[in-house]
């Protein structure tokens, strides 16, 4: 069903359309059902390798379903890297999530152990090297978890759409003459709500309040649902 569906998608935005199915408000009844549907979707588990389901990454990539083209779309494409990446396979491992777990180091060369934590604005100044978001597993502080900088197609980067997520939030903190490095630090947010009144050409998007636990469980329902996240779990090493 979310094949066909994407397929809509994708035929809308490769005709002008803005629509969005999955994230409109205008299509939230809809939404809804497609959780309903999604909820019953074959439960991720480690006892088979058999991936029930033909919905690839590329798929959501196609349909602007990943991306930076909207608030939603960014805050689903975080969702689904730090699903794939960092493992966190539930909606309450997603909602634990803070600023502060997430840590942008340097890696200089193929060293696995030379990195250092970038300043804002530092490009480091040393190569080769590049990127990377890293996170360390609550339950087990040896267990770390890294995204690292896609060179080659820098509109599906993880840090650096990670970047244009804070980018556009920071300017609300600013906006109040909040300093957006103490709450970062501090704070116990990273998925935020979008502005109400906000479009993709509006310097802010996203408030300060946390976005609800049901609309990233609906989230999370389709990501689960997509063959590469499936693979990740199944290949994870920390047993659920």
């Amino acid at each position: 069903m979310k094949y066909f569906i994407l397929g809509i998608q994708h035929y809308l935005a490769e005709n002008g359309r803005l629509d969005n199915i999955f994230t409109d408000l205008y299509f939230e009844k809809f939404t809804e059902c497609l959780d309903q549907v999604a909820m019953t979707f074959p439960p991720l588990t480690k006892e088979t390798s058999l991936i029930s389901t033909r919905v690839s990454e590329e798929h959501l990539w196609e349909s602007r379903q990943l991306g930076a083209h909207s608030p939603y779309v960014l805050l689903s494409t975080l969702v689904f890297f730090n699903t794939k990446y960092f493992h966190l396979w539930t909606v309450d491992d997603h909602a634990k999530l803070k600023f502060a777990s997430v840590v942008k180091v340097l890696k200089k060369g193929r060293g696995k152990s030379s990195t250092e934590v970038l300043k804002p604005g530092s490009s480091g100044g040393r190569s080769p090297s590049h990127s990377i978001l890293r996170y360390t597993h609550p339950d087990s502080d040896e267990k770390v978890y890294e995204q690292h900088e896609n060179l080659e197609t820098p509109l599906r980067c993880p840090v650096k759409l990670y970047e244009f997520y804070l980018s556009r939030w920071q300017l609300h903190l600013l906006s109040f003459k909040i300093s957006p490095e103490p709450v970062r630090r501090g704070g116990d947010l990273f998925y935020l709500l979008p502005e109400r009144a906000c479009v993709p050409d509006s310097p802010v998007w996203y408030s300060s309040i946390a976005l609800g636990f049901d609309a990233l469980g609906k989230i999370i329902h389709r990501i689960k649902m997509v063959k590469e996240i499936c693979e990740a779990y199944v290949n994870d090493e920390i047993p659920s």
